[in-house]
């Protein structure tokens, strides 16, 4: 097994054009106003903002995702790598973006040694990457818990029970 993994171009242009509109729309604003005025800290709060989701699309759109017999592996700017052996909790956790929580993204979290990786639901092919890590951490005897389970259901993968349910 060896899979690639990483963001659509999609997705991150959308980021990057939300980032660009951000940092344009406030940096613009901050360079009318005077130095003095209470408006340049809420201002230079949302520039800085917006500049940190810019570094991180374009960190996002570097990095790709690499899951072979041996762990996951994170190539990029970043570079991260897990052992399947090594893990040590692995995460689902949903996001919502309306109060309703009918809109929103997941993240998968896992943590093994000294590294940590988290992946959200934009990723191409994420159902797939969630069914192998969860496959792996499940052969090596890992406790998964409850709200992973649900997640799980909501992307419309089944996990077995736990051992002694």
């Amino acid at each position: 097994m060896n899979l690639t993994f990483r963001y659509p171009k999609k997705a991150i242009f959308l980021d990057g054009l939300r980032a660009v509109t951000g940092l344009t729309v406030f940096g613009g604003a901050l360079l009318f106003v005077s130095l003095s005025s209470v408006m340049v800290w809420p201002l230079g709060g949302l520039v800085l903002l917006f500049g940190a989701f810019a570094v991180r699309t374009c960190l996002r759109h570097q990095t790709r995702y690499v899951v072979d017999d041996i762990g996951i592996h994170t190539t990029g700017p970043i570079r991260r790598s897990i052992r399947w052996d090594a893990v040590q909790s692995v995460r689902i956790r949903f996001f919502s973006t309306w109060r309703d929580r009918s809109s929103g993204w997941m993240q998968l979290a896992i943590t093994g040694g000294s590294a940590a990786t988290k992946v959200d639901s934009t990723l191409d092919g994420f159902g797939d990457l969630v069914r192998i890590v969860l496959g792996e951490a499940r052969s090596r005897g890992l406790a998964i818990d409850d709200t992973t389970r649900h997640n799980c259901r909501a992307l419309g993968l089944t996990l077995p029970p736990e051992v002694g349910d």
